[in-house]
């Protein structure tokens, strides 16, 4: 199984904060929404351990429930923590606005597809869900994108944010393992996701009150 950790630098961290630091302060202006966002190591970026993109772009009302070695729907791959996603989702009911980047720790075999639905079926009651596609490094990543877009296609919440195509060109994004968010790349990503939320209209968003 493809490891999420391996071409990550020593000095990651460092890196991303150096980086991030140099980069204009200005985000897009929070609108009144409450989101969760859901993920691995990839999606740990955002975090304010490293970049704080998710709060500085994304803002509003916002949980952060990203770890390294998240999987989907069973323990993760350090020693069976963080806890997967689909606890997570359990124990969060209630959240309007979900966001899912995860699936690099998982076995993407067609058995992915059964844990996606597992995922998306925990979440039928969220107003939205926007799942982020994975940047396609070899085959199993594409055929596991695919099954991401075809399983939300049954699901009138869900919304796919095609990260894998989006990210496609933008080496400067990501570190030498091609997976992994440099600062610049962390900082997109919460763009990309904080132009989604916009794009909602006033009465789709909900209450923070």
């Amino acid at each position: 199984m493809y490891n999420v950790l391996a071409g990550l630098p020593k000095n990651w961290g460092f890196v991303l904060l150096l980086t991030f630091l140099a980069l204009p302060q200005q985000g897009f202006a929070s609108t009144n929404h409450s989101v969760m966002l859901v993920g691995d190591s990839v999606m740990t970026a955002l975090s304010s351990r490293y970049t704080n993109a998710a709060q500085n772009v994304i803002g509003g009302d916002l949980k952060f429930q990203a770890k390294v070695c998240r999987k989907l729907t069973t323990s993760g791959c350090l020693h069976g923590q963080p806890e997967s996603a689909l606890n997570v989702l359990k124990s969060n009911h209630g959240v309007d606005t979900v966001v899912i980047m995860i699936g690099h720790n998982d076995d993407r075999s067609e058995r992915f597809r059964q844990k996606i639905d597992v995922l998306m079926n925990e979440v039928s009651d969220a107003r939205h869900v926007f799942w982020i596609t994975m940047r396609e490094v070899n085959h199993s990543y594409r055929e596991a994108n695919k099954m991401i877009k075809e399983q939300a296609a049954q699901h009138k919440n869900t919304h796919v944010i095609d990260w894998a195509e989006i990210s496609r060109n933008q080496s400067s994004w990501v570190v030498k393992d091609g997976t992994h968010l440099t600062a610049t790349g962390a900082r997109n990503m919460a763009s990309v996701i904080a132009k989604e939320l916009q794009s909602l209209t006033p009465n789709e968003l909900p209450s923070t009150h």
